[in-house]
C-alpha cells in the first residue's frame, strides 16, 4: 500500500533521455576488453588475401560476393588465431589506396553489446548500424562514429576455429553474410572509409566532424 508517495525527481545532469525512465542510465563506459580487428580497403581484395596468406601466414577464412555479380568479391576475413578474423578487407575503388574502414573492440558478452548501445545513446552518440549479428564470423556487432568521425565497432560472440585445414567459405548477402537474420539492411554510409575520397562527400556527410544527424 502506498500513501502520499513523493516521486523521485532526478537532478538536471541525470534527466532521462527516454520518458519512461526515472533517470538517465549512467554506467561507467562500455568496458571494451581488447582490440579485436581492423578492416582495411583494397581495389583487389583477393590479391590482398593471397599476399597476407602466403607472405605473412594469415588464414583466409571467409569472403562474400555480390548476389548479382558472383565473380565480384566485396569483403573477406583473415586471421592469425582462433577468432573468425583479426583482419578484414573490403573492396574500394576510390582514388585513395589503403584506406581504413573501421576499428573493432571486443566485449566479453553479447549482452554487453546491447548495454553499450544504451550507453552510447545516453551519451547522445548516433548508432550507425546495429546492434545486429553478422553471418560471416557470427559476431554480434554495433557500429558508430567517434567524435572525430572514425567508425568504431563493438562486437562479441562468434565462433572459434581451430581447424588447420579450414577451407575458405564463400557467401552472398542473400545468404546472410553481413546480416545473419537477412532482414536488417545496412545504411549506405557503412560503405564510407577514411580518409574520405572527395572533400565534397565529406561536407555532405552527416557524420563529418563527428556531427550527429
Amino acid at each position: 500500500m502506498f500513501w502520499e508517495t513523493e516521486r523521485f525527481r532526478p537532478p538536471a545532469e541525470l534527466a532521462p533521455n527516454y520518458p519512461n525512465r526515472p533517470q538517465r542510465y549512467a554506467p561507467r563506459g562500455v568496458a571494451a576488453r581488447y582490440l579485436d580487428h581492423v578492416t582495411l580497403t583494397s581495389a583487389n581484395i583477393m590479391d590482398n588475401f593471397r599476399w597476407y596468406r602466403d607472405t605473412l601466414g594469415f588464414r583466409f577464412m571467409e569472403w562474400t560476393v555480390l548476389d548479382e555479380h558472383p565473380d565480384m568479391p566485396i569483403f573477406g576475413m583473415l586471421t592469425t588465431c582462433e577468432r573468425g578474423h583479426d583482419l578484414g578487407m573490403v573492396a574500394d575503388f576510390s582514388a585513395i589506396p589503403g584506406r581504413l574502414h573501421h576499428v573493432s573492440f571486443w566485449l566479453d558478452q553479447i549482452a554487453d553489446v546491447l548495454r553499450a548501445a544504451d550507453i552510447l545513446l545516453e551519451a547522445a552518440t548516433r548508432l550507425e548500424y546495429g546492434p545486429g549479428r553478422h553471418g560471416m564470423g557470427e559476431q554480434t556487432f554495433l557500429y558508430f562514429r567517434e567524435p572525430g568521425g572514425l567508425r568504431l565497432e563493438l562486437n562479441s560472440g562468434g565462433y572459434r576455429n581451430y581447424l588447420p585445414d579450414w577451407e575458405p567459405v564463400k557467401w552472398t548477402p542473400a545468404q546472410g553474410s553481413n546480416d545473419f537474420y537477412r532482414h536488417n539492411v545496412s545504411p549506405p554510409s557503412i560503405m564510407e572509409s577514411f580518409p574520405p575520397d572527395r572533400p565534397s562527400d565529406e561536407r555532405a556527410n552527416p557524420w563529418a566532424a563527428g556531427r550527429a544527424a
